[in-house]
């Protein structure tokens, strides 16, 4: 039977977490190993994963189609855990397919600066649909609600993921899928504007990401907890979680094939940039299927990924230690790696600033299998000169503008940080002649156009960004949260019931439209 090909387990110690077909069941994380890792740590959680029976992928791809025809993330629907492959198409927004460039100007600049000769390649992911490689993974989710019966999404989101999965579930499409997303309360109002468009439902919260993925997942428990009562389930909880890191698995696909075609070996190395840690996760999977099925990947690509270092300070006062720190959410430690929250970002990172990295356990694995590491950036504003000055070219915006000027492409300044991170291996000897190596440019450069503006143009945009905060009342309620013994928000039952409320509300005003 189809539902024998995967199971959903837990990533550390391969329990099955639920069925597919009992809705009740239902739950993204493993309670034991929780208990075991984070007994006193209420955000930090063990993630699961899709795991595939023996044979499953092998039985369901035809080797010549899939290596031949046009480059798109719908020719490799029959690699997700989806029953009906052909029928999960019909969501499809063409996503996929992105270029895959050669950066011969970088390779110019690597060249006169490092004395390194590499093939360098942008795979060019803002030129998907909704502008970011989040569509890879949103394609996969509104097909697996579609799948499940479950005709509303509810979600958390900085912006990018937010566009993109109202976009591939808007109701008004054939897809016709309700869209709820929680959002913090200061959140890219360019971002959420393109949820708008697409008929999602906004609801803010007064925090920032982990807070607003701690209230939606509250929300899904809460709907789980009353289908075991007997309820109807009706909400997919979208997110970063083990369906999406299915749909990242088509990067890899596509870079293979493209590289294959241009005649040039699987790459070396590939450098992504980590927030959560799910996009990473899934490219690592990608390759590694690819390897397994013999289909053009003899080893495994060192996998890099590139996160920003927690340092921001006030400008107008700065303080030397917090403008020189040098942390990571996935943070180096003692010839490993460990997990922690933080929460001291620079707004410019935007994409990849996630306080609490949801997959950093698959991450921290992915390093561990194909030997890469964690390279952490700065800005590059005046206060990260002034206290940073080693990392003066090797900085996140120098890095941003020699892909404008060098190879003619705008990116957003998170997806800027994987050709930053490239200068650094170059610098430090992490890179070999000849080598090839892919660099993960996620998202469009339209998505953040103040940081141009801010860093550029050097034009005063704080009044800016204050309009986008208020204007963004105007995009969704704001919903209740309590008050910690630190002073920060916390969800409790008041903020779950609210957002309950909210929603229904919502879902009977589109009924009686």
């Amino acid at each position: 039977m189809a539902e024998s090909l995967w199971t959903i387990r837990c990533f550390r110690c391969g329990r099955e977490l639920f069925v597919e077909a009992d809705y009740a069941t239902f739950t993204y994380h493993c309670a034991d190993c929780k208990a075991s890792l984070y007994p006193n740590d209420p955000l930090m959680h063990v993630p699961a994963e899709v795991v595939w029976s023996e044979g499953a992928l092998a039985s369901r791809i035809e080797r010549r189609p899939f290596s031949s025809g046009a480059v798109q993330a719908t020719k490799y629907l029959p690699l997700m855990p989806l029953h009906d492959p052909k029928k999960a198409a019909a969501v499809s927004l063409g996503e996929g397919g992105t270029p895959l460039i050669r950066l011969r100007g970088i390779e110019h600049q690597v060249e006169l600066r490092f004395g390194l000769s590499l093939r360098i390649f942008g795979k060019v992911e803002g030129a998907n649909p909704t502008g970011s490689f989040k569509d890879r993974g949103s394609l996969v989710e509104a097909a697996k609600a579609l799948e499940l019966g479950l005709p509303e999404v509810i979600l958390a989101s900085t912006g990018n993921m937010a566009a993109s999965i109202a976009a591939y579930s808007n109701r008004e499409r054939r897809v016709g899928l309700g869209c709820h997303i929680v959002v913090p309360r200061t959140a890219d109002a360019t971002k959420l504007i393109q949820a708008v468009v697409h008929n999602a439902s906004l609801y803010r919260v007064d925090g920032q990401f982990s807070l607003a993925v701690e209230l939606a997942e509250a929300f899904f428990e809460r709907e789980v907890a009353r289908a075991a009562k007997g309820h109807r389930g009706r909400f997919y909880l979208g997110g970063d979680y083990c369906y999406r890191m299915e749909g990242a698995k088509s990067f890899s696909y596509e870079v293979v094939e493209q590289l294959r075609r241009r005649e040039n070996d699987a790459p070396d190395a590939v450098i992504v940039p980590v927030g959560a840690g799910t996009n990473l996760s899934g490219i690592t999977k990608g390759f590694r299927e690819l390897r397994d099925l013999d289909l053009g990947v003899r080893a495994l690509p060192r996998v890099y990924g590139v996160q920003p270092f927690a340092n921001r300070t006030d400008p107008e006062h700065p303080v030397e230690e917090e403008a020189r720190s040098r942390q990571t959410t996935v943070q180096p430690d003692d010839g490993g790696y460990r997990p922690q929250m933080l929460t001291n970002f620079k707004p410019e990172f935007g994409a990849v600033l996630v306080k609490n990295p949801l997959d950093a356990i698959k991450v921290i694995a992915a390093l561990a299998e194909t030997r890469g590491d964690i390279v952490g950036v700065i800005l590059g504003d005046a206060v990260d000169l002034r206290y940073n000055h080693e990392e003066h070219g090797f900085d996140t915006l120098s890095a941003k503008w020699d892909l404008g000027r060098f190879e003619s492409l705008f990116v957003e300044t998170s997806a800027a940080t994987s050709l930053a991170a490239l200068y650094k291996l170059a610098d430090h000897s992490k890179l070999k002649d000849g080598e090839t190596v892919v660099i993960d440019l996620t998202g469009d450069g339209l998505k953040d156009t103040w940081v141009v503006a801010k860093h550029r143009l050097m034009l005063t945009v704080e009044a800016a960004v204050r309009e986008e905060q208020e204007s963004s009342s105007e995009l969704g309620p704001l919903i209740p949260t309590a008050r910690g013994p630190d002073g920060s928000s916390r969800v409790d039952e008041r903020s779950v019931v609210a957002l309950a409320r909210q929603v229904d509300r919502e879902i009977r005003s589109r009924g009686a439209g």
